[in-house]
């Protein structure tokens, strides 16, 4: 079994699988949504990822000391 190339950018891929999670880049489909922000995703690791940034986001700001928190 040789390199697995995507015909539509060139990129070479060890495996099948390499290339099968590749194939989405090159389509518009993107059928992971974030729940909460509406930001859609191609895989379920890049919603996965997401997430992670919404559960550590610190949008509230005091203007006495710059200290971010979650609530307030």
């Amino acid at each position: 079994e040789g390199p697995h190339v995507c015909e539509e950018c060139g990129q070479a891929f060890q495996n099948s699988r390499g290339l099968a999670r590749h194939r989405p880049v090159h389509r518009s489909e993107q059928p992971f949504v974030c729940d909460q922000c509406g930001k859609a995703f191609q895989n379920s690791r890049g919603l996965a990822q997401h997430h992670y940034m919404h559960r550590t986001e610190r949008p509230h700001v005091c203007e006495e000391c710059s200290k971010a928190f979650k609530s307030v």
